[in-house]
């Protein structure tokens, strides 16, 4: 049996045609180092962002960008949420590096006020906003506050495209970073691309520790094209928040608890031993998020209308779940 995938918070739909033909026809360089395409397409991404390039670091993903930032500024101690998203933690561990908990708590995921006042100016806080698992975004005043306590912090906008209202800003200066993925609302995960973008002192100093040509065509032209096609992106991103709210209705009219949610996926009340098993006879995959610090709760990825109804359907209800 093929299985659905609901686990990976992967876009459901492909390139559009018009990026995937740049991909192919880049085939014709393959046997070229792309140092001229590097060039190209960090001017690129730095244009999309307003800001210079020598202000963006092209990544092999949130794992490159995080190792780079605990390499470069390795006397610090870093700072992840719990519930959070593993793959930080994950990074921090594999560093060696020490460590803090920042946490999120009650039924709204709020940052833990005891923790951000703990927070001092070796902290190098690594922030998901939107955040991954839990949904919920920074207000303006949290990040305010984040941004006085810590000495560093990374803002990971990964799923930024999902989000129906404006983000919580950064203030002007050399502390803080942002982390664009293009793996999510861009759709290409399995390219492994983001941007880090940060002080210039600082950008230039980790590209210099990089891999020679460290980016691949295929991941350099598509993202180059893929941003001179963004409108289409953000149709699509659109399409999929006006999905999210039909899933959460359909969902909560069956009695499930299901948190807001800004992201591409949505986080249900339900205990994973019993919705797991009963997806997978069907031929869907869920995330337990109990590895987030979501003990009792499933993740579930949006994807196309007919395949988010098929899964509604098949999850039955709170009593049954």
């Amino acid at each position: 049996m093929s299985m659905t995938r609901f686990d990976l918070n992967e876009s459901a739909l492909g390139l559009p045609e018009v990026v995937r033909r740049r991909v192919r026809e880049s085939a014709d360089q393959f046997h070229c180092y792309p140092l001229a395409q590097t060039e190209q397409t960090l001017a690129r991404v730095a244009e999309h962002f307003g800001v210079t390039r020598d202000e963006v670091l092209l990544t092999q993903g949130i794992d490159e960008c995080v190792d780079r930032l605990i390499t470069h500024f390795e006397a610090m101690r870093f700072v992840a949420t719990w519930p959070g998203f593993h793959g930080y933690w994950d990074r921090i561990a594999v560093m060696r590096r020490r460590s803090f908990a920042l946490r999120r708590v009650g039924p709204t995921f709020e940052l833990a006020c005891d923790d951000v006042e703990a927070l001092e100016r070796d902290d190098f806080v690594l922030l998901a906003d939107p955040d991954n698992p839990t949904g919920v975004v920074t207000t303006q005043t949290q990040l305010e506050q984040l941004q006085r306590r810590c000495g560093r912090l990374l803002v990971d906008r990964t799923y930024a495209g999902y989000a129906d209202a404006p983000l919580a800003a950064l203030a002007p200066g050399p502390r803080g970073f942002y982390f664009h993925s293009f793996s999510k609302s861009f759709a290409m995960a399995g390219l492994r691309v983001g941007a880090l973008i940060g002080p210039a002192e600082d950008i230039e100093a980790m590209r210099a520790r990089q891999w020679f040509c460290s980016m691949s065509t295929p991941s350099l032209v598509a993202v180059a094209a893929a941003l001179d096609h963004v409108d289409e992106f953000q149709d699509r991103c659109r399409a999929l928040i006006e999905e999210r709210g039909r899933v959460v209705a359909d969902l909560r009219a069956r009695g499930f608890r299901v948190h807001e949610t800004q992201t591409n996926f949505v986080i249900v009340a339900a205990d994973p031993a019993v919705v797991l098993p009963r997806l997978a006879a069907r031929g869907m995959l869920v995330k337990d998020m109990g590895c987030y610090g979501l003990d009792g709760h499933v993740r579930i990825s949006l994807r196309t209308p007919a395949e988010n109804l098929a899964l509604v359907e098949a999850i039955g209800d709170p009593g049954a779940a």
